[in-house]
C-alpha cells in the first residue's frame, strides 16, 4: 500500500490509496474502513481517493461499492485513463471516496475490549462491522484453542453478508451462515481440535 498525501491539511487530509492485484479486495476493504471511520489512534480522513492499474482495476471497484452499501463512504467521482508503461497502455482508474459523517448516514461507532486472563494466548475473538441489515457483532468464546474462534470472526460475518444479499429473512441467513461456517472449518486441515461458542447480534 502507497498512501500519498495531496498537499498538507491537517489531520483530515486527502489521501490516495494506490491498489495492486497482490492482495484481496477484502484486505483493502478493512484498511480504508479504518481511514474512513477512524480510530483512538488517528483521526478519520474526509475524503479519499482509490487508484489502481492494470489487473487491480475490478479490486478497486469492489473495495469502492462494498464501502457505499455498508455506509461508510460515498463513491463522488470515478475517471479512468490509459498510462504509458514502458511499451504498451496500461488501464488506469481513481475513484474518490467521501466520509459518511451525519449519524443519519454512518453506524454508530463501536467499542470492544478483551482480557486474556492467565493463558499464554487469546481464545476469544470479538467483531463488529457494519452489514446491508445493520450493525453486526459478535463474541466468539474459543475452547482448547483459538482457531475455530479465529476462523468465525473471519468468515461468519463475510457469509452472512453474502446471504442477506439474496435473503430478506436475517434469522435464515444467520442460521445458514453458521450452518456453512461450521462445514467450513470441519474441512480445515488443523491439527486443532478447539470449539467456540458465539453469542451475535444483527
Amino acid at each position: 500500500l502507497v498512501f500519498l498525501l495531496q498537499g498538507y491539511l491537517g489531520p483530515l487530509a486527502t489521501m490516495e490509496m494506490k491498489l495492486t492485484s497482490k492482495r484481496p479486495a477484502a484486505f483493502y476493504t478493512r484498511v480504508l474502513k479504518d481511514f474512513l471511520c477512524g480510530s483512538k489512534d488517528k483521526d478519520a480522513v474526509d475524503e479519499l481517493t482509490i487508484s489502481a492499474l492494470g489487473n487491480a482495476l475490478s479490486t478497486a471497484v469492489m473495495v469502492a461499492l462494498q464501502i457505499e452499501r455498508d455506509g461508510i463512504g460515498k463513491i463522488m467521482d470515478v475517471q479512468t485513463n490509459y498510462l504509458k508503461m514502458d511499451s504498451t497502455m496500461s488501464p488506469q482508474i481513481s475513484i474518490k471516496m467521501r466520509q459518511l459523517g451525519g449519524s443519519s448516514e454512518r453506524a454508530l461507532p463501536v467499542g470492544k475490549h478483551a482480557m486474556q486472563g492467565e493463558r499464554s494466548y487469546m481464545e476469544d475473538r470479538v467483531v463488529a462491522c457494519a452489514l446491508s441489515k445493520g450493525l453486526f457483532a459478535a463474541v466468539y468464546d474459543g475452547h482448547v484453542g483459538e482457531a475455530a474462534a479465529e476462523f468465525c470472526a473471519v468468515e461468519l460475518h463475510e457469509l452472512l453478508r453474502e446471504k442477506l444479499c439474496d435473503s430478506q429473512d436475517c434469522q435464515v441467513a444467520l442460521v445458514d451462515s453458521f450452518r456453512e461456517a461450521n462445514e467450513m472449518f470441519l474441512k480445515t486441515k488443523t491439527e486443532d481440535t478447539s470449539g467456540t461458542t458465539a453469542c451475535v447480534l444483527l
